[in-house]
């Protein structure tokens, strides 16, 4: 049986949550017993998605940020979701970008960042994402 775990957490795009969600997803990951390494660069990311919800996706006004965090056998999946604004250039950010992360991080070898023009959209992208 394979070991599986799920959280969701849903909160105000206040600058004072990009903590709280930064320490939960640390939290959900210590399950896998990771490295004092992989712990930060899972904070970072959350910490770096969690920011641009709030500076971007809302522009100034609150409303509710979503972060699902999924443990699938020895892996981690978090997906921070907003309904915010998007990025008016929708041709320009439906762009897939690739980083190569290997060498910088022990938690991930690529970083992944697409935009979608509505959740569905956003879902299937991540629902379709495969392994390099």
């Amino acid at each position: 049986m394979e070991n599986t775990n799920e959280m969701t957490i849903v909160f105000d795009s206040r600058p004072v949550n990009e903590g709280m969600a930064r320490i939960a997803a640390a939290s959900f990951c210590t399950q896998l017993n990771p490295t004092l390494e992989e712990v930060a660069d899972l904070k970072t990311a959350v910490s770096e998605a969690v920011t641009n919800c709030i500076i971007h996706g809302y522009e100034g006004e609150v409303h509710k940020i979503r972060m699902d965090l999924k443990l699938k056998g020895r892996e981690i999946f978090v997906d921070i979701t907003d309904q915010g604004v998007g990025i008016s250039d929708v041709k320009k950010a439906m762009d897939v970008k690739v980083i190569d992360i290997h060498e910088v991080s022990v938690l991930a070898d690529y970083f992944v960042i697409a935009s979608g023009s509505n959740q569905n959209q956003v879902q299937a992208m991540v629902d379709n994402v495969e392994e390099i």
